[in-house]
């Protein structure tokens, strides 16, 4: 959070103002408290554009995973997009020209990472933020015209999803035995997401997390 807003107020220029928050999008009253600190930090009583991006993976299989993990995952990758919009969507149309835009996936095409690899509730999750906005679409033209909606369909992206799920489900490289990584690694090659070698750094001192953001995830 913090490097990426340096990043920001590196690049926006003189009276830009940035602010940078923390919460859980699954929990509506931490969406509710964000929606607050913003307003209050930037003195408005309206926001001009809504992104609803967060998301992690977890729950891909609904008959070996825990109901836990799948159930934290549809949290943060639908309902953390179903709360931001309830909680901005009267924001929105108090700017007058307002712009909600979710994030889906390619998995909201195609619900799984590949052959032999479900992910059932990231694929859900992400059909269901795919149905949502194509509803919104036309619900905002007959009831809040001042409001337009977008649904973004990213493809297979190089980010640090991976790494920041096993956290998000209370694990990450960093607690994993040498033999769960080798067996993450081997996995991952076997399924055709990383290239062969690419992660065989037998190096003790080779940082995990770089296998895990070079995987392209959706």
């Amino acid at each position: 959070m913090a490097e990426t807003a340096a990043l920001a107020r590196a690049d926006c220029g003189p009276g830009v103002l940035v602010t940078s928050h923390a919460c859980d999008v699954s929990d509506e009253a931490q969406v509710l408290r964000f929606r607050d600190e913003l307003l209050a930090g930037h003195g408005r009583d309206h926001v001009d554009l809504v992104f609803a991006n967060a998301g992690i993976g977890g729950g891909n299989s609904f008959v070996n995973d825990t109901r836990e993990e799948w159930e934290r995952t549809f949290a943060v990758d639908f309902y953390g997009v179903y709360y931001c919009a309830r909680a901005f969507l009267p924001l929105l149309v108090a700017s007058g020209d307002g712009v909600l835009v979710n994030t889906s996936s390619v998995n909201g095409l195609w619900a799984a990472l590949g052959p032999g690899i479900p992910a059932t509730a990231y694929g859900a999750a992400k059909f269901a933020v795919k149905g949502f906005t194509e509803a919104l679409i036309e619900d905002l033209r007959s009831n809040a015209p001042q409001v337009r909606v977008a649904v973004v369909i990213p493809g297979h992206v190089g980010t640090d999803i991976i790494p920041n799920t096993l956290r998000a489900h209370g694990t990450g490289p960093e607690r994993m035995s040498e033999a769960e990584l080798e067996g993450t690694r081997d996995a991952l090659v076997g399924a055709g997401v990383l290239a062969e070698g690419s992660s065989a750094k037998p190096e003790a001192s080779y940082d995990y997390t770089e296998l895990f953001s070079e995987v392209p995830v959706p």
